[in-house]
């Protein structure tokens, strides 16, 4: 067996598994498959019926599911705001974990890269709403955490609650694209042999 230099932790359970309290509009929580055979609900009064139909309702969702909610435009809102740091910190590592199974392994072809860019905008948007909602010390904690793992030292600081620089998430999206390019341009053309 060949030793390696680096350790990829199997970060699925933190975007599949673990569940988030979300406020979700009511259309988003119908079957397609239903609705497309029964309609939706009424109530025979139409303004309610349209009332009823955007109103908010609780459920509890995994980043992944989110995230599926999020690309077909859907408002998410979190119940508990303090859940929007664990959030953003299990994608981070989820997307840290690829980079470095990307980065290292042979076996990238099947990689999913558009879902990962994807959930690299995700990230991107609970950051630039995040940034507003957290406590400046604990965005400075988040992000000197963050840059800790890359090997990079906070350089941004947070005086009386002000922000001497703008904060700013720098995202993988770039990177992926090229990886995306790279993992294309390397498949063999089997049909000249």
């Amino acid at each position: 067996m060949f030793a390696r230099d680096y350790d990829i932790k199997d970060t699925t359970p933190l975007i599949f598994d673990h569940k988030f309290m979300v406020k979700v509009p009511a259309l988003a929580t119908y079957d397609p498959d239903i609705m497309e055979i029964q309609g939706t609900p009424s109530t025979g009064v139409r303004a309610y019926d349209e009332e009823m139909v955007n109103m908010d309702t609780i459920v509890g969702l995994s980043i992944d599911q989110m995230l599926d909610m999020y690309l077909k435009g859907y408002s998410i809102k979190l119940v508990y705001t303090e859940d929007m740091e664990t959030i953003y910190d299990n994608i981070q590592k989820h997307l840290h974990a690829w980079r470095t199974h990307l980065t290292h392994s042979i076996h990238i072809g099947r990689a999913p890269i558009e879902d990962l860019k994807n959930l690299d905008h995700f990230a991107t948007e609970i950051f630039r709403n995040g940034k507003h909602i957290l406590k400046p010390n604990e965005l400075e904690d988040l992000l000197a955490s963050q840059l800790t793992r890359q090997g990079l030292k906070l350089t941004v600081s947070l005086d009386n609650h002000k922000m001497q620089q703008p904060m700013e998430r720098e995202g993988m999206s770039d990177w992926l694209e090229e990886k995306e390019r790279k993992i294309k341009g390397s498949k063999l053309d089997l049909s000249m042999l």
